[in-house]
């Protein structure tokens, strides 16, 4: 059963079906960077993205800790790049890796699918940006927003 949040999102919002179907939580006017987020580029990618959802009354207060575990999986996939940057290329790493040791090509995978997967909740892909529904403001340019969020996120 959808939310009445979801059912506004959609378009798909009726009030004599689901006027009664629990509350609604309002969006946030912004959501300060949590302290598990050490990396200052990861924080600073935070300010940018979380601060455009909540620019778009995309994000209720609810919706904190899954930001949050999102972001947190983008820190690890970062750590892991970085110790893969120290290999010459993917062969030598490889070649050095020993029976016991994690594979940080996999772990990277890994880390950057639970950041998507959250992502994908607030629209940050060409596919769900076109389901999700934003309050367009005076002056706004369709999906700008949506876009350039995108771009930071590459």
């Amino acid at each position: 059963m959808k939310s009445v949040q979801q059912h506004i999102q959609d378009g798909t919002y009726q009030p004599c079906r689901h006027a009664d179907r629990g509350v609604t939580v309002p969006s946030v006017n912004g959501l300060s960077c949590p302290s598990t987020i050490k990396d200052k580029n990861v924080r600073a990618l935070w300010k940018q993205q979380v601060g455009a959802l909540c620019e778009n009354e995309l994000v209720t207060i609810v919706d904190a800790p899954e930001l949050e575990h999102a972001f947190y999986c983008y820190q690890e996939a970062m750590e892991c790049r970085k110790k893969l940057e120290t290999f010459k290329d993917v062969p030598t790493y490889y070649a050095s890796l020993k029976f016991h040791e994690k594979d940080l090509t996999a772990e990277y995978r890994k880390w950057m699918h639970e950041y998507e997967k959250v992502l994908y909740k607030f629209g940050m892909t060409p596919v769900e940006a076109s389901k999700v529904r934003t309050n367009k403001k005076p002056g706004d340019e369709g999906d700008e927003i949506l876009k350039k969020i995108l771009e930071l996120g590459s």
